[in-house]
């Protein structure tokens, strides 16, 4: 039979461990970030496309990812009728058009 002590001992390291599990999971959501398309016409996977800001030349060493947020805006393009070409299943969590121009094509191989 369990005495007091080894059930109390018992109790604060499922507690810790509860504490653990919840911060590792609210990290992960914090990693989100918000990618910004830049330079025009290309393909999805092309890292020189992913800005880290509107208009921005700073970009990001791999694709946006589920948790990531996606922007096409007024900066995004270089010119009417450009196009972002997608090769491959793409995920992210939001897809933010607000700016961008109406005539922006996707093309899905």
């Amino acid at each position: 039979m369990p005495t007091t002590t080894t059930s109390a001992l018992n109790k604060g390291l499922l507690r810790r461990l509860g504490l653990l599990a919840l911060g590792l999971l609210t990290s992960a959501a914090a990693h989100a970030a918000d990618y910004y398309w830049v330079g025009g016409s290309g393909s999805w996977d092309d890292l020189n496309h992913w800005a880290t800001s509107s208009g921005g030349s700073t970009t990001y060493g791999q694709v946006p990812q589920s948790t990531d947020d996606v922007h096409f805006d007024g900066q995004s393009f270089t010119a009417s009728n450009q196009a972002v070409s997608i090769g491959a299943t793409v995920t992210c969590h939001t897809l933010d058009w607000t700016g961008a121009p109406m005539l922006t094509a996707w093309l899905l191989a």
